[in-house]
């Protein structure tokens, strides 16, 4: 069976090769039509390369292509198409032949712009199948929390936070196979830090108030396939915590701790 993982990176990659796709080409036809109409060609390639692409594209628009210019014949000072003086030499400007209007060549653009829709409609596509997939890997949290830290992957799960509100939770889901067990580490300060593991009807409350260290629990109440994590805060401050699907014959050539201390509430 594939994983989530893998429903989620099928549609993500392709959504942001897209993006990337967008970034070139928006790139590419900036410089040109910038080019053509004797604008700072290199500003505004930068600009809307390295600066927030909406906004960016957004004043080359309204400012950068408004500003056409042409060369003075007299000294090559480049001048804007609208002055009617050259601001270097003072030729008059009124009486030399225009530059003939730029032609917009759109094709690039809406490739461009066609390229980011489909990035958006991947990764957003990718985030609804796989929520589709698995509800419970996208629950929310209760509460607050600030200094928030958190990664997830496969049989992982690490979170830190500074402090969070009382009764404040955050969820993973993590598969877990015959013979496996739940390796915890975590430290913390003050307050009531509570995990629940939970699959069907059967839970567990495991308190880890004032562990510092690492053992390992043996989810032996549990049958093969996902279980989910549950790490609720009650006033608890400066918690790093590390969860881990790991083989219990792991447990002895790691020379992990079995816990016997957990406190359990059903």
């Amino acid at each position: 069976m594939m994983s989530i993982e893998f429903f989620l990176l099928a549609f993500m990659l392709p959504g942001l090769l897209f993006i990337l796709a967008f970034w070139v080409m928006i790139g590419i036809w900036v410089y040109r039509d910038s080019k053509a109409r004797g604008a700072n060609t290199l500003l505004w390639t930068l600009l809307v390369l390295l600066v927030s692409q909406g906004i960016s594209l957004l004043l080359y628009f309204i400012i950068g292509r408004r500003a056409t210019t042409m060369v003075c014949p007299r000294c090559g000072q480049r001048v804007n198409t609208t002055d009617t003086f050259c601001s270097r030499c003072g030729n008059d400007l009124t009486v030399t032949e225009r530059p003939a209007p730029v032609k917009t060549k759109w094709g690039l653009f809406i490739a461009a712009m066609i390229s980011f829709a489909m990035g958006i409609i991947c990764m957003i596509s990718g985030m609804i199948v796989t929520f589709a997939l698995d509800r419970e890997s996208f629950a929310l949290d209760s509460g607050y929390v600030y200094g928030s830290v958190q990664s997830a992957w496969g049989d992982t799960w690490s979170i830190s936070f500074l402090g969070a509100s009382d009764g404040y939770r955050q969820d993973q889901t993590m598969r877990m196979e015959e013979g496996e067990a739940l390796y915890i580490e975590v430290s913390s300060e003050s307050g009531e830090l509570l995990l629940y593991i939970s699959q069907d009807d059967t839970e567990e409350c495991l308190d880890l108030t004032g562990m510092d260290g690492g053992m390992v629990y043996i989810l032996d109440r549990f049958s093969p396939g996902k279980i989910k994590l549950c790490l609720e805060s009650n006033g608890a401050r400066n918690v790093k915590a590390h969860f881990e699907i790991v083989p219990e014959e792991e447990i002895t050539a790691k020379d992990l701790t079995v816990s016997t201390e957990f406190s359990l509430a059903s």
